[in-house]
């Protein structure tokens, strides 16, 4: 499963990279 981001250097977007990593593989953008 892929998963879109945006928002990648937001502090959501870090913690939501950060948790959802090991779940689905992350597209950060933004």
């Amino acid at each position: 499963m892929r998963i879109l981001l945006t928002g990648r250097n937001s502090q959501v977007g870090v913690e939501l990279r950060r948790a959802l990593a090991p779940l689905a593989e992350i597209v950060a953008v933004g």
